[in-house]
């Protein structure tokens, strides 16, 4: 999920957990905990392109860090207020809480999660929710301005606190839900459009769980399209060749199998007018006004490569298209509200 989303959840979390006994210190050391796992991004500029999607959401965010080191942070946090030895309970159930709940929430994001990194590499991803909803946030920042505003004394954002979370899970458990009929309904598409395929992504485009991407594959491509469930009675899609013959130069270089790798195939190759081959990972959507409104894919991530002449790769990473401007936020509203 987006960093907003883990600060507003570990908020929740310190408040209901320590709000009462230390007052907003709760809140901050929420925030914080919850948004442990993302100091992977400081040091992924250590690392290439291609090493970097592995290592982002990797050993950071797998258990085996959980569950060394929240004690210890727990542990200092008690230091720092000469809290009682008591009192490292409540740090540590915040601590350890807050930063569960980043794992849970990132583990239903398209990217994929390490959760048992280091003794398994399998990247764990449910494509359920978006990495931005609004439904599933909306909660979590009113119960934080209420925890902001209020009193040490007052029982209403410890009120809220439970309400926002909730409600929260519950709209998770709505995605789990709905991401099955989205699939189920895909694959009818499918059948009724005469595409025969091996397998299927289904994946909710940022903001709602109401607007989806599906992806199916074949033997020599990709079928893709957009679908808005609340509009929407048909899926349009467009077919996209893999081109895996552009890479026949390349195939055993160590970056390019790592993208393989992180794409999980669902990847498809060309070249720009620079005759660089560009590698686009068809598992994310874009936010852009075309991503949304067309039954295409574009704005995804992309990696441009080209071979130096000592037989290496230099990567060039562009991230999707998920700015949450007005033009996209409005284009997004009348997908999903105003049948084509």
């Amino acid at each position: 999920m987006d960093s907003l989303t883990h600060v507003v959840m570990g908020m929740a979390i310190g408040e209901l957990t320590l709000g009462k006994k230390v007052g907003k210190k709760a809140l901050l050391w929420g925030a914080l905990a919850a948004n442990i796992p993302d100091i992977d991004g400081i040091f992924q500029y250590l690392f290439s392109p291609a090493s970097s999607t592995l290592f982002h959401r990797g050993i950071s965010h797998s258990l085996l860090l959980l569950a060394l080191l929240s004690p210890l942070i727990a542990l200092g946090i008690n230091h720092l207020y000469k809290s009682n030895r008591q009192s490292w309970k409540g740090w540590f159930r915040l601590v350890f809480f807050a930063w569960t709940s980043h794992l849970c929430l990132d583990v239903f994001n398209t990217y994929g999660t390490g959760l048992l990194e280091p003794f398994c590499h399998v990247r764990i991803a449910y494509d359920a929710i978006g990495i931005s909803d609004l439904f599933f946030i909306v909660p979590l920042i009113a119960t934080a301005l209420i925890s902001l505003i209020s009193r040490k004394t007052s029982k209403v954002p410890q009120i809220a606190s439970a309400v926002a979370l909730s409600l929260s899970f519950l709209y998770m458990g709505f995605t789990i839900g709905n991401k099955q009929n989205i699939e189920h309904f895909a694959e009818n598409e499918l059948h009724r459009q005469g595409v025969s395929y091996t397998r299927i992504l289904t994946s909710p485009l940022p903001i709602t769980n109401f607007a989806w991407m599906i992806v199916a594959e074949d033997e020599n491509g990709f079928w893709k399209g957009t679908y808005s469930m609340t509009t929407e009675d048909v899926i349009r899609f467009d077919y996209t060749p893999k081109n895996y013959e552009l890479a026949l130069e390349i195939e055993d270089i160590k970056d390019f199998k790592t993208l393989q790798r992180f794409s999980k195939g669902y990847y498809v190759l060309r070249k720009d007018i620079n005759d660089n081959i560009i590698l686009s990972d068809l598992r994310f959507g874009s936010l852009s006004s075309n991503g949304i409104t067309q039954g295409t894919l574009g704005g995804g991530l992309n990696f441009t490569m080209q071979t130096t002449p000592d037989g290496k790769l230099e990567i060039e990473r562009s991230h999707p298209k998920r700015n949450v401007t007005p033009v996209n936020v409005k284009h997004y509203i009348k997908r999903i509200l105003k049948k084509s």
